[in-house]
């Protein structure tokens, strides 16, 4: 760890108040989740700048590993939020979101089976996913230069062909890590999950014969995550079984039990640490390359709901902080690790009011309508779920849903226009001090320089502006001095080498 102290300077000076440079050569792209670049704590310990690309996995979507976030912690005064609803992408109950190369998308896999891409103001279908075959586990990421996907149950790189389909079955949920191609099989009588080596740069297409394959208990276990911790791929199936490869062999961490429930919606690098974001316990398990275990009371339960069937949904990291959205209430947590404490940023949802008579919203009202027709409506169908989470420029992009995107069901009262509406939508939400851009890959070392000014914080690569975002002068005033940790932070441990740091540091007049 480096002290840096502050350099004087004039009240008329417009010298940064921070500028940060780092020479980084990320090396070749294996898949591996970026990390951080630095952070800076005050003489107190607190974290207050920083930088670095979030490793997470929600749900569908793994977060574009390119997005650099550059964060400022301010002080007093510093957290006031903002929340603003976004056009939605569809009518449907429900929306995924991801991000791919600077650009924003929104999904949902039941009805409307478009993809949008945000447009600034607006959503439009994106036709260049195929609306009429897609389908859940297709995945399309940056790797190198090129764009890797996993569509109609083939691997393509640049288009050619890297993995041809299956003679029998599908392939699914493709994950690249460690220079491996990780994802799902599934055949009418059985599972597998397979690791196979592959990089960019192979001529020809990647070999199953060399693959690392683990037949699966159950024929039907897929998966709503994975992650990376240094040299291990995890996978949690949606049947409980937690899995790890570290480059030679599967291993199993926990065995699927289908009498069980135990799932996994967010993997999140954070620190030295996996954390995982757990059903039906509602909170947030760590792993350290050794042991799984749960973090009690990450998040809290908020007073008045039950305790039980909860589910951690969506993990990021946003402003140099922690945050969770939580089934089934649409909950929102914000954890401040220096102060070991969880903030509630509210609900995504205004209806109905929280109450622990039932374990899931509208599940009396479902309950009370199947024994007066006959019918058998899942009763916690409309349960509320914060399905999105993308830091994009200065904000936090938020998405929501019903147990799945449904369509509106005209049978059930309880669904009113001002009820629906609060499903399938798309919020905005904004805290002073982040700022997320994305860098170009290069071959070699490259430069990326944060600048925080009195009013202003941008981020440069290579001497090109990538991003920029006012601040209230009020909150950089009084700007510690700081004590920088190099290639380590809250977005864990950089991968990569850093060949040359520089740190210059002003007092704000």
């Amino acid at each position: 760890m480096e002290r840096v102290d502050a350099a004087p300077t004039t009240s008329r000076s417009r010298a940064p108040l921070a500028s940060i440079s780092v020479s980084v050569d990320f090396g070749k792209d294996r898949g591996q989740n970026l990390g951080s670049l630095f952070e800076a704590r005050d003489s107190q310990g607190r974290a207050f700048l920083g930088a670095g690309f979030v490793g997470v996995y929600n749900t569908l979507f793994r977060t574009d590993r390119h997005t650099l976030q550059f964060y400022f912690r301010p002080g007093e005064g510093g957290d006031q939020f903002s929340i603003e609803p976004l056009p939605r992408p569809s009518e449907d109950a429900g929306a995924y979101l991801f991000d791919l190369d600077g650009a924003l998308y929104a999904w949902g896999y039941v009805h409307d089976l478009a993809v949008r891409r945000w447009q600034g103001d607006r959503w439009e279908v994106d036709a260049s996913f195929d609306r009429e075959r897609i389908r859940l586990g297709d995945v399309r990421m940056r790797v190198g230069k090129g764009l890797l996907e996993l569509a109609q149950s083939t691997i393509r790189y640049e288009g050619k062909v890297v993995v041809p389909p299956p003679e029998e079955g599908a392939y699914h949920h493709l994950y690249y890590a460690n220079g491996h191609l990780v994802f799902y099989h599934t055949e009418p009588e059985r599972g597998r999950l397979l690791a196979v080596p592959w990089t960019p740069g192979d001529e020809a297409a990647a070999d199953l014969a060399r693959a690392s394959v683990l037949t699966l208990k159950y024929a039907r276990e897929t998966t709503f995550s994975l992650g990376q911790l240094g040299r291990e791929v995890l996978t949690c199936s949606n049947l409980g079984g937690l899995y790890a490869f570290a480059g030679t062999e599967w291993r199993i961490l926990r065995a699927p039990d289908d009498r069980v429930s135990y799932q996994i919606y967010s993997m999140l690098n954070y620190y030295d640490r996996l954390l995982m974001a757990h059903y039906p316990s509602g909170t947030l398990y760590e792993y350290d390359g050794r042991q799984v275990r749960p973090l009690e009371g990450w998040p809290p339960v908020p007073p008045g709901v039950s305790a039980s069937v909860r589910e951690a949904q969506t993990t990021t990291i946003y402003r140099g902080e922690l945050f969770v959205g939580v089934w089934p209430w649409g909950e929102l947590w914000r954890y401040d690790r220096d102060a070991n404490r969880w903030i509630a940023m509210g609900r995504l949802f205004r209806h109905p009011p929280l109450t622990d008579r039932v374990a899931h919203p509208y599940e009396q009202e479902i309950i009370d309508y199947n024994a007066a027709n006959g019918t058998s409506l899942v009763h916690n169908d409309w349960g509320q779920r914060v399905t999105g989470m993308i830091p994009r420029e200065d904000g936090l992009i938020l998405a929501t849903s019903a147990k799945g995107p449904w369509q509106r069901d005209a049978r059930l009262g309880f669904l009113t226009d001002e009820v629906y509406a609060q499903y399938g939508a798309v919020h905005r939400l904004r805290l002073p001090g982040n700022l997320a851009v994305t860098i170009r890959r290069t071959d070699g070392p490259t430069r990326l320089r944060f600048v925080l000014e009195r009013n202003r914080m941008a981020v440069f690569q290579d001497g090109r502006l990538l991003g920029e975002t006012a601040l209230d002068p009020k909150l950089t005033a009084g700007l510690p001095k700081g004590h920088i940790s190099w290639g380590q932070g809250i977005f864990g441990p950089l991968q990569g080498q850093l060949r040359s740091q520089t740190a210059r540091w002003s007092s704000p007049p």
